[in-house]
């Protein structure tokens, strides 16, 4: 091992953040409108990393956009196909995690093309043997390897999954129609060769070696050159497993390295990770950058990328770095970011670390641990300038220090008539003063009382005469004479405009202080517990684990707790056990009230036993999130969500790069926009989702969607989202933006999310659950209608249930934001029955036939996509007992009762019937009779409906008979178990909405067809 590796041999070139501002905005993606998002920046990232590479720059030309389009959220493992097999009681631990064919295939082909480009640089003798059209067969036969997953026909699927000789033309066959449909041959015709498929079917049917594999045999033709496909195929392997996305586990990892060795003879690299055991978040990003600039100082090369670990390929004489000089350089790296965060925060009205409270200005605990004392009161002054310098008029009575001279004179400490003497010295430039003055003396003793005199002194004050004003003039922790103080300074220098005093404090009481000060350092406690958890949870290529002494320690730890609650003192947020206090002030940057309160080990109802305790590691994290926003806000205060976007099941550099270029735009989300863009949930489909550019617009001013930005090493490790619904928000507003967004960043960049109130990351990477959306508790509203846990095939489905309960509400209170807590209601009316839809359909005064077509649309989709099949038997009976009675009964105007006026009519004649007549055959004939009534007045023209055109009088009566025998046995008897009060009831009135949809629908259409008819007719003669 070597020690030698120092952080600033490295320097992070990285595009979405620069030292100077990592808020300032990225250069605005120009896309064209009808391209999706994947296909512009995967294009984009591809002639960046790939330049002048002929077969990559190819294959995002020509096959690229194919690829995306025709693999959209069609899955590879995981999903429907997973959970039909588990409720068969089958073993899917294979392929139980969600993941789409579209990512399984785009990462494991960049990742293998990455290593082959590798072994080539080498010069390696075999990997030089595979030549242009080598390396385009690997593109084609690594992305065809999984083509019976594309199969729509499920006999196809299980004829042809294992090859015989009497299958191989339909086999053929399959693999050039799916070859037309990813433009391969374009793809070989740029590279000046043809697609033999002979060679395509070798390397596709002989990428999974357990099963489906293809003799040469078999094919029509011999392979063009056994030696050379051979390779080919083995790379495709290479591929699939690690895609496969237990590419961290070392049995894995050594399968890959021997099928290296069998393609390359003798490889010139090994694939080795390194991992870290336990995710906090930012913190782990860092860490992650801490250990792959080392590994790459030591020649290993990354490749892939997760949150908790990478792959590199290591070369077979490279050694490796020592992890006590990577321990120290992590702490070096997060103790400058978070100094220089917190330094340019101040500057804004989002200061992290600084809190306004009662008594004044007030600093976090880690401030003081992080900065000198020196610095502390540089930040203090460059937070108190903004003040000073602030063109705001203010009444007199506004400003602190008017106030607290106000109070000591009320107590005695200053003369009656000193108020009046100065006040008109009460200002902005005395606020500003008098409020730094208060600060420096809450600094630890006795440096606190050290800065004041030196500030007095540099501002020709008298020190001693002062002090017995300052030992008076103080109470439950306010400082009342440092008011006094400003005023004075004010009232001698009256002429001293705000930019004077500004630099009389730069040029004259900073070097003073400077001076006094300069024995003080940080104690940089906070920070040293980086180097503690870089240690326990880092491990190295080889490197043999420890997890039983860290699982001893824990559980000590956590026994102790219901024992002693000092030394049992728990990190219950981050799950560490070392350097743990019990939190003491609300300024610290994050308070999880929810994970806080569900989780306390101690006992008692005192504020102290609820006080949870937290560790530097997690102080740390909370801020590193704090400085990683471009506003800074209080998460907890305003109900804000955390988006934890995953790989599934990692990164490349290129996938990372479509990523970034994507959530560092992320600045708000517009329901609005997104209601218009998919016709108010008609249109949401992988099409229309791909194409919402809409997505990377920026807001004019807030941000409410910001994403954590940080150094990245070549690709992103660790992504996170911060969404900001605003103040005073209720929980069913402040998930809504958040789920929208989960859902439509899943399906636009083949990611796993997880939405989440919890400040840290609940899994370790997109290995460690199932399915593709996972939302954490969200509010029973979205529960209710698209479930906690999401699959990869239910992502589009959910997406448009929630689609539609947005326009439902929309349509009821229109731009009206605050009725967005209605949306509680309206979302578990939906799911509890599709046809709960229509209670709005009847906001509607007078529905066009477009606005009832929509909501039957509506109900429609609701049964269709909810979780299990839910026939609404509603709507199925409007649909029936409409089209019946639209055979003898058409309305002349569109109002709801002459609609109606069948079904409310029988309706009616059960509520009247005598209970004598409750036999169904009775009750059938007394609603015929009573539609019978409807007809003679029809004839008499004194109702408001008529008669279909071309049924005649015995059809009508038989059509009367068929309605009023359906209404009575199957919606009376069957559906509402012949309770005539149901008839009066919400039930009933759905029906009767259900109908007047369903009327208006079939009555447009018919008028269209009439109208082409006309119109045929007129053409004709």
């Amino acid at each position: 091992m070597t020690t030698d590796f120092e952080a600033d041999n490295y320097t992070f070139d990285d595009p979405y953040i620069s030292d100077d501002s990592p808020d300032a905005d990225l250069p605005e993606l120009e896309i064209p409108e009808e391209e999706p998002l994947l296909t512009a920046l995967l294009k984009s990232a591809i002639a960046r990393y790939w330049a002048g590479d002929a077969v990559m720059n190819d294959f995002a030309e020509h096959v690229l956009p194919f690829l995306v389009n025709v693999l959209r959220l069609m899955s590879a493992k995981g999903g429907e196909f997973a959970a039909a097999k588990a409720e068969a009681g089958r073993d899917i631990s294979g392929y139980q995690r969600d993941q789409s064919l579209r990512a399984h295939l785009l990462n494991g082909l960049l990742a293998t093309m990455r290593i082959l480009q590798l072994a080539i640089e080498a010069k390696n003798r075999q990997a030089l043997l595979l030549g242009d059209y080598e390396r385009r067969l690997l593109v084609a036969g690594y992305l065809l390897h999984d083509y019976l997953k594309m199969l729509e026909d499920e006999a196809l699927h299980a004829t042809i999954q294992n090859p015989s000789a009497a299958m191989m033309p339909t086999i053929y066959q399959t693999l050039e129609d799916y070859s037309d449909q990813l433009n391969l041959h374009a793809f070989f015709a740029a590279g000046g060769d043809n697609l033999r498929l002979d060679d395509l079917l070798y390397v596709v049917h002989n990428t999974q070696v357990r099963w489906g594999t293809t003799p040469s045999r078999l094919l029509a033709q011999d392979v063009s050159d056994p030696r050379k496909i051979g390779k080919v195929a083995h790379f495709s392997r290479i591929a699939d497993l690690l895609a496969y996305g237990t590419f961290l586990e070392t049995s894995t990892l050594k399968r890959i390295n021997d099928i290296l060795t069998e393609a390359l003879d003798e490889r010139p690299f090994d694939l080795t990770a390194h991992r870290l055991t336990q995710m906090t978040g930012m913190l782990s990003a860092y860490v992650n950058n801490a250990v792959i600039e080392a590994m790459e100082y030591h020649g290993h090369i990354p490749i892939l990328f997760a949150p908790n670990g990478v792959i590199y390929a290591s070369p077979r004489a490279a050694t490796l770095p020592d992890l006590e000089t990577i321990a120290s350089q992590s702490m070096k790296a997060i103790h400058q970011a978070t100094m220089n965060g917190i330094e340019r925060h101040v500057r804004t009205p989002e200061a992290v670390g600084f809190e306004w409270g009662t008594q004044g200005l007030k600093a976090a605990p880690y401030i003081n641990d992080l900065f000198q004392p020196v610095q502390i009161l540089h930040l203090a002054w460059q937070l108190l300038n903004r003040r000073l310098l602030d063109t705001r008029t203010f009444r007199l009575e506004q400003l602190k220090t008017y106030k607290r001279l106000d109070k000591g004179t009320e107590l005695g400490w200053f003369d009656s008539d000193y108020l009046p003497a100065v006040q008109d010295y009460i200002d902005r430039r005395a606020e500003a003063l008098g409020d730094w003055l208060a600060f420096a003396y809450t600094l630890n003793s006795p440096i606190g009382e050290q800065a004041v005199d030196t500030i007095l002194v540099a501002l020709g004050f008298d020190v001693e005469a002062i002090h017995p004003l300052m030992d008076m003039a103080q109470k439950g922790g306010v400082q009342y004479w440092s008011a006094w103080v400003a005023a004075e300074y004010i009232r001698h220098h009256p002429a001293l405009s705000p930019d004077e005093i500004d630099a009389q404090i730069r040029q004259v009481v900073f070097p003073a202080l400077e001076e006094i000060l300069a024995g003080h350092t940080a104690p940089q406690e906070l920070i040293a517990s980086v180097y503690d958890f870089v240690m326990e949870t880092v491990y190295l290529p080889n490197q043999p684990p420890k997890t039983a002494t860290r699982f001893y320690d824990q559980f000590e730890k956590y026994r102790l707790n219901k024992t002693d609650l000092q030394a049992g003192l728990y990190d219950t947020i981050y799950n560490w056990p070392r350097q743990v206090q019990k939190q003491q002030e609300a300024t610290l940057p994050y308070m999880p009230t929810p994970y806080s309160q569900r989780i306390p080990l101690g006992k008692g109802d005192a504020l102290s036993a609820w006080r949870r305790g937290i560790s530097g590691i997690g102080v740390i994290n909370m801020l590193l999130m704090q400085l990683a926003l471009r506003q800074p806000f209080k998460f907890e205060e305003r109900k804000g969500k955390m988006l934890f976007i995953y790989p599934a099941y990692y990164f490349t550099v290129e996938t990372g790069e479509v990523v970034l270029n994507i959530i560092n735009r992320l600045r708000s989300f517009n329901i609005y926009d997104w209601l218009f863009h998919t016709e108010h949930g008609l249109s949401v489909n992988t099409d229309r989702v791909a194409n919402y550019h809409e997505l990377l617009e920026k807001p004019k001013m807030w941000s409410s969607v910001q994403t954590m930005r940080y150094p990245v090493a070549h690709a992103p490790s660790y992504v996170q989202v911060a969404v900001d619904p605003g103040l005073d928000k209720t929980e069913v507003e402040s998930w809504l933006n958040t789920v929208l967004i989960a859902l439509i960043l899943t399906s636009v960049l083949d990611v796993k999310v997880v939405a989440s109130e919890s400040p840290a990351p609940l899994f370790q990477s997109g290995v460690g659950f199932d399915e593709t959306v996972w939302l954490d508790a969200p509010h029973s509203a979205y529960a209710d209608l698209i479930g906690r846990t999401i699959n990869i095939d239910d992502v589009l489905p959910m997406l448009q249930r929630l689609t539609m309960m947005l326009a439902v509400w929309h349509d009821s209170y229109g731009y009206d934001f605050k009725k967005l807590n209605a949306l509680a209601d309206i979302g578990r009316r939906l799911a509890a029955d599709p046809a709960n839809v229509f209670m709005y359909y009847q906001r509607e005064s007078d529905p066009t036939p477009a606005f009832a077509r929509r909501y039957l649309y509506y109900a429609e989709r609701l049964e269709q996509t909810a979780r299990a099949y839910q026939r609404s038997e509603t709507v199925n009976h409007a649909r029936e007992l409409v089209a019946r009675y639209r055979q003898f009964y058409r309305s002349k105007n569109y109002t709801t009762n002459a609609i109606l006026r069948p079904i409310q009519a029988a309706a009616d004649a059960i509520l009247k019937a005598d209970s004598a007549h409750s036999d169904l055959t009775m009750l059938a004939d007394i609603v015929l009779g009573r539609l019978i009534q409807i007809e003679t007045a029809m004839d008499a023209d004194k109702t408001q409906g008529y008669f279909p055109r071309g049924i005649a009088r015995n059809e009508r009566r038989a059509a009367m008979r068929d309605f009023a025998e359906y209404f009575v046995y199957r919606y009376y008897h069957e559906a509402l178990k012949d309770r005539k009060s149901l008839l009066r009831g919400t039930q009933f009135n759905l029906l009767r909405l259900a109908c007047d949809a369903v009327y208006r629908d079939l009555q447009s259409i018919e008028k269209a067809d009439n109208s082409v008819e006309a119109e045929e007719s007129e053409s004709e003669e």
